[in-house]
């Protein structure tokens, strides 16, 4: 998800980071770096106080001239020059918040704390699952998403 953007979850984000912000939690909104007819930063779009960082990160974006191929190099490529950009920081000094399960998985296997913020549940659930195992916290947005995490077997699950 490029930041800012006119869809909802934009929103729901950016608000998430200034909640966390200005409950003291020293934030950083992690977003693909893009191009985009919005030229504001979130901050100014969404009309955000200034409670956390923004670092857009590189990615390969090709999606405007092979959608199909592009979505899938941008899909990898961004959790992969994200875990870069953090590999040499401390561990112990980073918390990761994700909704995206592939980011959820390689930050887990480097030994970073990290939490997902699950919406649904897909068709595949036993291999969703699976990449989920290691996360220290499960953050549903609804008691349904939350009981199948729990009938899954997690034990953090808020």
């Amino acid at each position: 998800m490029k930041m800012p953007t006119p869809k909802a979850h934009g929103i729901h984000v950016a608000k998430m980071c200034e909640a966390f912000g200005k409950n003291g939690i020293d934030t950083t909104l992690v977003a693909p770096r893009s191009v985009s007819r919005i030229k504001d930063d979130p901050f100014t779009y969404y009309g955000l106080e200034h409670t956390f960082k923004h670092m857009p990160i590189w990615c390969i974006n090709l999606n405007r001239y092979f959608p199909v191929v592009g979505y899938w190099l941008r899909f990898f490529s961004f959790p992969i020059f994200t875990l870069l950009r953090f590999l040499f920081t401390p561990r112990n000094s980073v918390h990761v918040h994700t909704r995206d399960f592939i980011v959820a998985r390689i930050f887990t296997s480097f030994g970073f704390n990290v939490s997902y913020e699950a919406h649904r549940i897909p068709t595949k659930k036993k291999q969703f699952f699976s990449h989920l195992r290691n996360v220290s916290k499960i953050v549903a947005n609804s008691e349904g998403v939350a009981q199948e995490f729990r009938e899954a077997g997690f034990a953090n699950v808020l």
